[in-house]
């Protein structure tokens, strides 16, 4: 008898299926799917927040404001992202200090720069201004861009003393 005659074909071992999947591949695609979840959550909050800035730059973009219109978008910006009875009240150089102080300390040098002096600030609320002058403008644009919105450390520590020189 013919020894390789009693051999048996050779049997290819069973497929391997793909399922069901190790434990870390799941747990890698669960870490997966909450960091997308949690980016997205993080991006529409950092939208939220800046609706009313990107509302107030698109106001001044219009090619008609003057420094009247300017003063008042800045104004109507910072209540939205500040308490209502210490920036209501605020004008002249109290506004302009309040506009200083929630600026960033690194921006303070351009702004400064933007502002050229102060005194276009107590001139704008009078009848002899011109309603073409929108000299603000890039101010009013650098501060809005940097300041807003606010650290949640700077919008709480609203320093008291600039209501202090205010008229009644």
């Amino acid at each position: 008898m013919d020894p390789l005659a009693q051999l048996q074909d050779i049997h290819m071992p069973e497929q391997i299926h793909n399922y069901p999947i190790a434990l870390g591949w799941w747990i890698s695609a669960l870490l997966l799917v909450g960091f997308i979840i949690w980016a997205i959550i993080k991006y529409k909050k950092y939208r939220n927040k800046r609706v009313n800035q990107r509302q107030a730059l698109k106001m001044l973009s219009t090619n008609n404001v003057n420094n009247k219109d300017i003063l008042a978008t800045l104004k109507w910006a910072a209540l939205q992202y500040f308490p209502r009875q210490q920036i209501a009240s605020l004008y002249g150089d109290n506004w302009l200090k309040f506009l200083r102080q929630n600026l960033p300390e690194k921006h303070h040098k351009q702004f400064n720069l933007l502002l050229n002096n102060s005194e276009v600030f107590s001139q704008v609320y009078q009848q002899n201004t011109s309603e073409n002058d929108n000299s603000l403008l890039p101010l009013a644009k650098y501060w809005l861009t940097h300041a807003l919105p606010p650290q949640l450390s700077t919008r709480q520590n609203i320093p008291a003393d600039i209501n202090q020189g205010r008229k009644a």
